[in-house]
């Protein structure tokens, strides 16, 4: 798959490009689609990455060190 996987505390799961963590909320698009949509923390459990690593919650400093934002 090309795209990441948001997987909601309710069991949903979301495939995702283009995330970024702010300190409350996490900014993202479904995959595919062209507007920017927000999912506050609090509703996230995990958003595991296209190779298969745990982005969020665990590996969220690599990745906004390794993202595009700097």
């Amino acid at each position: 798959t090309d795209y990441d996987l948001m997987v909601l505390t309710n069991g949903d799961s979301l495939m995702i490009e283009g995330a970024i963590l702010r300190q409350q909320h996490i900014l993202f698009n479904i995959a595919g689609e062209k507007p920017q949509l927000t999912m506050p923390k609090s509703r996230v459990k995990s958003i595991i990455s296209k190779y298969g690593e745990v982005m969020y919650p665990w590996g969220c400093i690599q990745w906004i060190l390794n993202s595009k934002l700097f």
